[in-house]
């Protein structure tokens, strides 16, 4: 299996970045596979996160709640849908439900699709 670890970027607060064994070299600046040790105390320590078996379940957790909630998502909108193909509201707004869901169906069903891409990934490599 590959070894991989995640970084933060303080200029961006809340994104993780995954850095996997071939782009070691870029957080290290080395080409070599060296064990990294930090010598120099001029310079700042590099602080790696490196996730255990419980964040990643927890983040597997977390895409899988996504997924729950877009799903919902996507049946309250077939219902809206339905009622607005059935006029059983005035034709004025019928008419923007007709225009307006089909994006959110798609929007919808797209972040389902990247998600579950997600999961089995992450599923995949990480745990």
């Amino acid at each position: 299996m590959e070894q991989a670890f995640f970084i933060s970027d303080p200029r961006n607060p809340g994104k993780l970045y995954l850095v996997t064994a071939p782009a070691r070299h870029v957080l290290f600046n080395r080409d070599d596979n060296e064990l990294y040790r930090h010598h120099n105390h001029n310079h700042p320590c590099r602080n790696v996160l490196v996730f255990a078996d419980a964040a990643i379940e927890k983040h597997i957790k977390a895409i899988e709640s996504e997924i729950g909630k877009k799903r919902l998502i996507i049946k309250h909108l077939e219902r809206r849908l339905v009622r607005a193909e059935q006029t059983r509201m005035n034709e004025e707004h019928a008419k923007a439900e007709r225009k307006y869901i089909p994006s959110q169906l798609e929007e919808a069903s797209e972040a389902i699709g990247a998600l579950e891409t997600l999961l089995a990934n992450v599923s995949r490599d990480w745990t």
